[in-house]
């Protein structure tokens, strides 16, 4: 076959009446002249074929505009006209945040609708196709503050960027490096901003703000005379009476923080406030007379106060909090009977004067306050935590312990979010008496898990206390996370140069002070063996719980010649001092190891005479785990084995494991209680010797067991239990992911999103599998 192609420029097209060619779209005529090799001979119109195919594409290009705009009509948030879609080719950039505005609209209905997953995604696509969209900027803000401090801030740090100088932003941007104590930062952008000039110089408004955020920065840092020059080099704007009001009481404060009281007065008496007398005014007022010990101004500012709020505990905890201040007992005493009289029955009023008085550190009143709320027949719990953590916050960490005991049993009752604090300072006052890794690991990994709930004021505390009690490898591994939490916090960035200066010093030091404190132990210890058992034994009975430990580091670090033959007595005595100060999990370890190291009949008798006081002393948890390891590690000795059965303690798990209900409402609160050797024994008991119900709830006893596991930082076996309870379709995929739901609403995103993830790998094609990942991906937004 041969080709012939020839191209015609004719647009008229006049077709003889003779022609039998065969014409296709009325451009292109065809001939086959038929030989032995035929001939196809093309004669091509092509500026008809141009015009033919042009008018083609635009119709089909129109069609499809019609197209995607009838379906982005479908979305009631949608921002795309049909005029947008069709300039498209012409102007990428406004159709492309038309798109991002779409989304972050779509967002803002999401999160109203209490849609936090898909709000959270489609907040972050928008704002990458919009960026200078104040509104998603915000939410989006608001919904990560809880999860993300660093990322909070470069957010609305890169919005003021891309939007100029929008004063909502700077506002929120401020709030939250107050918020978070990042304030060296806080200063350095604001004097960017300042110092910009052109088209990106601030608007008067706008930098009225930054200048007074900036002088509040100063004032925070402790440079209060720099914040009165920045506060004098501010114009003032009498159009805004509001914002005016705000600079000069600002004013006022820095000169009272700078020392100059007196002028402070003075100023406070030339202030004439636009609008009605504000509670930010009296307070200062306050202030004031409290830096001038005048204690005739103090209480006209407090009567007035009052008089503002006259039904609110507001005015009265701060007119404690004054008197106590200017060294009044008799007025403030006056104050605590008057909060009694109109709040004594109010339980939340009550909670917060005692949160109020652990900041000043009273706990002698908050005995007054127990009593009151006791009078009204109101819990008790939240002032025993309470005066745990003024002896925590000032370092008496064996009266922590011993008031640990009266409420750590007690943590079950709350509802999941009011548990995380009181299990936060149990394991912080377990890992301020007792340095050792264990106790340690549990906190930084229950401050790891609970992710959503761990704030700055919470990781301070921890840090401090650990520092207090010379915990420092704790102290290190609690900075460690906090940092990737916080990074940008002066206050932990402060912290953590001073750690590595003592762990510095502690290193270059560590021979020479070593044999220092080993000679002043050795100064101190008994001179016998006896003798030393002797004062454990006595320091242990009257419950003197610092020195027994003292006494016992002193040994183990001096280790003086009669230590050796008498290892074994001192091991039990550490033993004995576990089982006093630390939790069951701790303990059991401890047992463990030392039974690793000790397991001659003589030590298992020994142990059991240990358990036997467990038990006269109503410690029957701890008696029965002591028990059981027992059981399990002298299974062939005769005379363990009859001393054990002569404790006749009572299998408590036989009717705790009788019905699965009740099994696994034992293990819930076990398990929300961290009690978690007493869970393991449960597992263990029902692994042993499994119930005829235990069939039908394997599922649910293994979701148990996997929460567990990771509260015991053992992933690879929870993980080998989860995927067997996700491969098995029905209920107990079910029951799978009904877990990562409640282990996401406890606050523990760190383990759901392991969880969550697994379930993904194993089931890829699942589409509740992938939302579910999403939903824990996304984080919880803050309050407004």
């Amino acid at each position: 076959m041969r080709l012939s192609v020839k191209l015609n420029p004719s647009w008229r097209l006049e077709i003889p009446s003779a022609d039998r060619r065969l014409w296709i779209l009325r451009s292109t005529a065809l001939r086959i002249e038929q030989h032995a090799n035929p001939l196809w001979q093309f004669e091509i119109f092509w500026k008809r074929l141009l015009v033919l195919f042009a008018g083609a594409g635009l119709g089909l290009y129109l069609a499809a505009t019609v197209a995607l705009w009838a379906f982005l009509a479908l979305n009631s948030d949608n921002q795309i006209g049909w005029r947008d879609i069709l300039a498209m080719p012409l102007d990428r950039s406004s159709f492309r945040k038309k798109r991002g505005d779409t989304a972050i609209l779509t967002g803002i209905r999401q999160f109203n609708e209490r849609d936090f997953t898909e709000a959270y995604f489609n907040l972050r696509a928008g704002l990458a196709r919009s960026p200078g969209n104040v509104e998603g900027r915000l939410l989006l803000a608001r919904q990560i503050a809880l999860a993300d401090s660093a990322y909070v801030i470069t957010l609305l740090e890169d919005g003021v960027a891309a939007t100029g100088e929008d004063l909502r932003l700077l506002r929120a941007l401020f709030s939250y490096y107050s918020i978070f104590q990042v304030r060296t930062r806080a200063l350095l952008k604001s004097e960017e901003l300042l110092a910009a000039t052109g088209a990106h110089a601030l608007s008067a408004e706008s930098r009225v703000f930054v200048a007074s955020a900036r002088a509040v920065l100063l004032l925070e840092l402790g440079r209060a005379s720099d914040a009165v020059q920045q506060l004098a080099a501010i114009p003032r704007r009498p159009t805004d009476p509001d914002d005016d009001n705000r600079l000069h009481l600002v004013e006022i404060k820095a000169l009272l923080q700078s020392g100059r009281a007196p002028e402070a007065r003075r100023a406070m008496e030339q202030f004439a406030p636009v609008g009605p007398t504000t509670t930010d005014t009296l307070y200062l007022q306050a202030e004031i007379a409290i830096a001038l010990e005048d204690s005739v101004a103090l209480q006209s500012a407090l009567i007035k106060m009052k008089g503002l709020e006259p039904n609110k505990p507001g005015p009265l905890l701060y007119a404690f909090r004054a008197w106590h201040l200017l060294k009044r007992p008799t007025l403030r005493d006056a104050v605590e009977q008057e909060i009694y009289a109109a709040f004594g029955a109010n339980d939340s009023v009550l909670q917060t004067f005692a949160a109020f008085l652990v900041n000043l550190d009273l706990p002698e009143i908050i005995f007054r306050v127990q009593t009151v709320a006791q009078a009204s027949h109101l819990s008790l719990f939240a002032f025993q935590v309470h005066l745990t953590e003024i002896a925590l916050r000032r370092g008496d960490f064996e009266r922590a312990t011993r008031l640990l005991r009266n409420w750590e049993y007690s943590v079950v009752t709350l509802s999941g979010r009011q548990r995380f604090y009181p299990e936060f300072l149990k394991l912080l006052t377990r890992a301020a008496f007792a340095d050792n890794d264990q106790n340690a690991t549990a906190l930084v990994s229950f401050m790891a898990g609970s992710r959503g709930q761990v704030q700055l004021p919470v990781w301070q505390l921890a840090v401090t206390v650990l520092e207090r009690a010379g915990n420092l490898s704790a102290e290190l591994e609690v900075l460690r996370v906090a940092l990737t939490r916080f990074p940008f916090s002066d206050s932990l960035q402060a912290a953590s140069k001073t750690l590595d200066m003592k762990l510095a010093v502690a290193s270059a030091e560590k021979s020479a002070a070593a044999a220092a404190s080993t000679a002043a132990a050795a100064e101190v210890l008994p001179p016998t063996a006896a003798a030393a058992l002797k004062q454990f034994d006595d320091l242990l009975r009257a419950d003197a719980l610092t020195p027994a430990r003292d006494l016992l580091r002193a040994v183990r670090k001096v280790r003086p010649d009669w230590l050796a033959p008498q290892e074994a007595e001192f091991g039990l005595r550490e033993l004995q001092l576990a089982f006093s100060s630390q939790d069951l999990l701790t303990t059991r370890n401890q047992v463990r190891q030392y039974l690793g190291q000790f397991h001659d009949e003589a030590t298992g008798l020994n142990l059991v005479r240990l358990a036997a006081d467990l038990a006269a002393g109503k410690h029957l948890a701890a008696a029965r785990m002591l028990h059981d390891e027992l059981r399990g590690k002298f299974s062939g000795n005769i005379r363990v084995f009859v001393a054990l059965r002569e404790l006749k303690l009572p299998d408590d798990l036989l009717p705790t494991t009788a019905v699965a209900a009740s099994t696994l409402r034992t293990l819930d609160q076990w398990l929300d209680t961290r009690q978690l050797a007493q869970a393991e024994r449960v597992f263990n008991y029902l692994r042993d010797q499994p119930p005829r119900w235990f069939a039908s709830s394997k599922a649910e006893v293994q979701v148990r067991e996997v929460r567990l596991r990771l509260a015991l930082d053992q992933q690879p076996k929870a993980l080998a239990v989860f995927r067997e309870v996700v491969l098995r379709p029905g209920a107990s995929r079910s029951t799978a992911f009904r877990l990562v739901h409640e282990t996401l609403a406890r606050g523990e995103q760190a383990h759901a999103l392991v969880l969550a993830t697994e379930i993904v790998r194993l089931l890829p094609d699942n589409p509740t599998a992938a939302k579910l990942l999403r939903k824990v991906q996304a984080p919880t937004p803050a309050a407004p």
